[in-house]
């Protein structure tokens, strides 16, 4: 959708937080970003990918090797961001792009998921697991599961869940360690992503555990690692000199993070405390990790993405400019300014290139999956919130009369806050298994190009578009409310549904 268009989020934040500013229509335009996403996944595919398979090397060079990785395959962190990108593909053209996310995940799961021990491997068929890791993979599938609606994901989701559970330190109630078999810190990512995902897992399922578990690991970080400002520092020792102290920095992707399970328990409960820390954190982020000379994003690619992710959610749900505007700058800057000859990233995305890296003049010798893979992420997803996906216009036609108008969004008002799986509910245009503002703009996207082709008269008036969405706006927080009451009723298990192994 384009952001003139209309800002529903901003609607949305006025009808249900009244103390909020309101937003008035933007001239931020993300669309430009679609094409360098595109451009810069299909430079993935033709560099890194592995031929003869769905997966990806961990890096390759100007002579045309593959290198890095386990048995020339990338390691699991950087594929976890490869996923991303392909849900992101996915969402815009899922005729295209679900089959290829769907071979990756089976491929994925099959080298890497170690079916003895539980948890997906650092590496192809290694055993080394990593509980941060393993919290990206289940983040990434149960962000596939929204947008396809394959219970594939869902199920690969919740086990990388169970796997999770098994890293919670005794003693420190929410907590958890970054590796199996070390515990001498108790890491940040691994309880903040944990979180995220624990929420996304209670949407997607509806069972409490789910969102118990997550706001405790969400509870220990607000506790433990997190400073003042509302960034996080990355771990808690456990041994050594520095044991019972916080260390080392407080990472751009941990900041993200926070903001992110915020604003997933904003979704699910409706409880505006939420939204007001993740709009905090949000606050402190716009200051600290955006150059105030250029308005680029200082921190290495394959944590800052996470940033990107955080600052569309957060628009997408209050409708303030602040987080598209930094969006905006630090993406254009990244593009005209890092981008090599031949379409690589470097590590950084704001500051000098690290000293391992080479540089000849000015183009990159090697380039990395996790590198690339951020950038992807960032340019499609920003872009997505104001493109219509390739099938939007039939997406939006809920009712199948063959055109898109005024009966559309009265189904989707009648969806509006349900789950589009459980409750059978229509009204879902971008499939990503609910019914929600995301949708809305499909239609109105899409109602705007019928209305526009049309000679001017219908044979049936239809309602102006703003007074259909301010009305349905207005009731948007009974329907969350009255949802989330039904899932509850449905709970039928006090402890973490068990998965059985394919």
């Amino acid at each position: 959708m384009r952001a003139w268009l209309l800002a529903p989020a901003a609607m949305a934040a006025v009808a249900l937080h009244p103390a909020a500013p309101v937003v008035g229509q933007t001239t931020v335009d993300l669309t430009p970003f679609l094409g360098y996403g595109m451009e810069v996944a299909a430079e993935i595919d033709a560099t890194l990918g592995v031929s003869g398979t769905a997966l990806y090397a961990e890096g390759a060079n100007l002579s045309g090797n593959q290198f890095g990785g386990s048995g020339g395959r990338a390691f699991v962190w950087p594929l976890s961001a490869q996923f991303r990108v392909l849900n992101s593909l996915a969402q815009y053209d899922p005729v295209t792009y679900e089959p290829k996310l769907r071979e990756f995940s089976d491929q994925l799961h099959a080298g890497y998921w170690n079916s003895s021990l539980r948890g997906y491997s650092c590496c192809l068929g290694g055993s080394d697991r990593y509980y941060d890791d393993n919290a990206h993979l289940a983040v990434a599938l149960a962000e596939a599961y929204e947008i396809t609606g394959d219970s594939t994901y869902l199920y690969r989701a919740r086990l990388t869940y169970q796997f999770l559970i098994q890293g919670e330190a005794p003693g420190y109630p929410g907590g958890s360690y970054w590796q199996v078999g070390n515990e001498t810190f108790l890491d940040s990512a691994a309880a903040l992503q944990g979180a995220r995902a624990g929420a996304m897992l209670y949407k997607a399922t509806g069972f409490q555990v789910y969102l118990d578990n997550a706001l405790q690991r969400y509870a220990w970080a607000a506790s433990t690692t997190q400073l003042a400002d509302g960034t996080f520092m990355e771990k808690l020792f456990l041994t050594g000199d520095q044991a019972g102290e916080i260390g080392n920095y407080p990472l751009v992707n941990f900041t993200a993070m926070g903001i992110e399970a915020n604003l997933q328990f904003y979704d699910v409960t409706g409880d505006p405390q939420y939204l007001t820390e993740a709009q905090r954190i949000g606050r402190t982020a716009a200051n600290k990790y955006f150059s105030s000379s250029t308005g680029a994003i200082n921190d290495e690619g394959y944590w800052a993405y996470e940033l990107v992710d955080a600052f569309i959610d957060l628009y997408e749900r209050d409708g303030r400019g602040l987080w598209l505007g930094r969006i905006e700058n630090g993406l254009n800057w990244l593009h005209d300014n890092k981008e090599d000859p031949e379409g690589h990233y470097g590590r950084m995305w704001g500051r000098d290139p690290p000293p391992e890296e080479t540089w000849i003049d000015g183009t990159l010798q090697s380039w990395y999956l996790n590198d690339q893979a951020s950038v992807a992420r960032a340019y499609l997803y920003a872009a997505l919130l104001q493109t219509e996906p390739i099938s939007g216009q039939n997406g939006a036609d809920f009712n199948d009369d063959g055109v898109v108008n005024g009966g559309d969004f009265l189904v989707w008002q009648r969806g509006l806050g349900k789950i589009a799986q459980t409750d059978g509910a229509h009204g879902d245009a971008n499939g990503d298994g609910t019914v929600d503002r995301r949708d809305l703009a499909i239609w109105q996207s899409a109602y705007a190009t019928t209305a526009s082709a049309t000679s001017g008269t219908t044979p049936v008036p239809e309602p102006a578009a703003a007074t259909l969405v301010a009305l349905a706006m207005a009731s948007f927080a009974n329907r969350v409310s009255r949802s989330a009451r039904r899932r509850r009723r449905h709970e039928r298990d006090a402890s973490f549904p068990t998965a059985i192994e394919e």
